[in-house]
């Protein structure tokens, strides 16, 4: 399946719009939320057909839930 960079960072603000994040905002090839302490982002590297998801704030295992949720 072809992702442009654009599709992939559209679908990475509906994912955190949905899980009620706020300040998403794209930055080079990622796109940043925030919910409460933790920051997350979407990577999106369209050229070679992937994308990933990374995080963090105050718990591993809050982080690892939200992570999880938003794939």
């Amino acid at each position: 399946m072809q992702v442009s960079q654009n599709e992939c960072f559209s679908r990475a603000r509906n994912a955190f719009e949905r899980m009620n994040f706020t300040r998403i905002e794209a930055i080079g090839n990622s796109v940043f939320a925030d919910r409460g302490d933790f920051q997350f982002a979407f990577r999106c590297v369209s050229e070679k057909q992937m994308f990933y998801i990374y995080g963090g704030g105050p718990g591993d295992r809050t982080s690892s839930s939200m992570i999880t949720s938003t794939t």
